[in-house]
């Protein structure tokens, strides 16, 4: 039986400390060595013998106690979020090749402001103050989506007297009331899924809903019921380019949601989309590249034409208004990121995207 290990503090203040001076992001223990991430770059840090490992991942239960049955299971696949000495994490227990692994991503202590992560003013603007709609954030895994989110969330804080609900996998930035009440809702902790915490939002008088991802037909269903129906609603899609983004969202919708109808909703309750992806700076750390789409008529009228794919065009033709493609974002930031993260995301081909 797997029990939960006497918690080492000395050992533990030192990781702490490390982790800040390094401003790691992510962390792997593997059986018998300790690895981490540094602006996207992997590293091993540590190295030790599998009993070592094992027991720093039993000690991260030490403020949950209540999941380690999960660990007797063959397959065990937990998913928590913890804190240590102030630190917090999300944490992801499972085991290869029968041995016991963790991924840890480091959560942060504070949401950041949009001027910390270099958001537009105009399309801040526009997203701030919006009383309805849909907004989405949309990249790869840890292309910052979440930290864009909190920024939002963080200025409308500030200025709006609304009541916010979340949704999120787990809940990474914690609010403090400011201007706005906020309720923070952590999928698997307070309800079973983004779908059912959506629909139970609907319930609970928000103005604003931030669900942490549409993640399949019954999310994406309910966040287009919500942002119909009067609401703000923020969130995320695992997707890359603007045009792909509203395509995948298309796509979503159930069979049994005529395309026409789709195409309509989604034309009407979009707001904003904003792609991005992260580079490495020259100096240290990294800086997110955005694509960004402000929906005006000309961007509904593609949509409900199913001409998304040259909405490329119409985003290369706003830069007026507040839009900007990718390519025109990289040249901005170009003397700031290091020569091969410019290549690898420049467009070569970016016509209609």
């Amino acid at each position: 039986m797997e029990q939960a290990a006497n918690f080492d503090e000395e050992r533990w203040r030192e990781l702490v400390s490390f982790i800040r001076e390094e401003r790691l992001t992510d962390i792997w223990i593997n059986p018998g060595f300790v690895s981490g991430r540094k602006d996207g770059q992997l590293a091993r840090l540590e190295e030790g013998t599998e009993e070592d490992t094992n027991h720093l991942i039993r000690e991260l239960f030490y403020e949950r106690p209540d999941l380690l049955k999960e660990l007797e299971k063959p397959m065990p696949s937990i998913d928590f979020t913890t804190a240590v000495l102030g630190m917090r994490f999300r944490v992801k227990t499972f085991r290869a090749q029968r041995r016991l692994c963790a991924a840890i991503r480091i959560l942060p202590d504070k949401p950041p402001s949009p001027e910390e992560i270099d958001l537009d003013p105009v399309v801040l603007d526009r997203i701030c103050n919006a009383p309805k709609g849909l907004v989405l954030v949309t990249g790869q895994s840890g292309s910052g989506k979440t930290t864009t989110l909190a920024a939002i969330i963080n200025r409308i804080n500030a200025i709006r007297a609304v009541k916010v609900i979340t949704i999120e996998h787990p809940v990474e930035y914690v609010f403090e009331n400011q201007r706005a009440e906020i309720t923070q809702r952590e999928v698997g902790l307070d309800c079973p899924s983004y779908a059912l915490g959506l629909e139970d939002a609907l319930r609970q008088g928000p103005d604003i809903i931030l669900c942490g991802e549409i993640i399949d037909e019954q999310s994406a269903l309910v966040a287009l019921k919500a942002s119909e129906t009067g609401h703000l609603v923020l969130s995320t899609l695992h997707t890359s380019g603007v045009s792909f983004s509203i395509n995948r969202l298309i796509n979503m919708l159930p069979g049994s949601y005529p395309e026409e109808r789709a195409r309509s909703v989604i034309s009407a309750s979009l707001l904003v989309v904003i792609d991005q992806r992260l580079c490495r700076r020259k100096e240290g750390g990294r800086i997110a590249a955005r694509e960004i789409c402000l929906v005006n008529g000309t961007v509904q009228a593609k949509i409900r034409q199913k001409q998304e794919e040259t909405l490329g065009d119409t985003i290369r033709a706003s830069r007026a208004e507040g839009m900007i493609d990718l390519n025109s974002y990289l040249d901005g930031i170009r003397h700031l990121i290091v020569p091969e993260e410019y290549q690898r995301h420049y467009r070569k081909l970016s016509i209609g995207r």
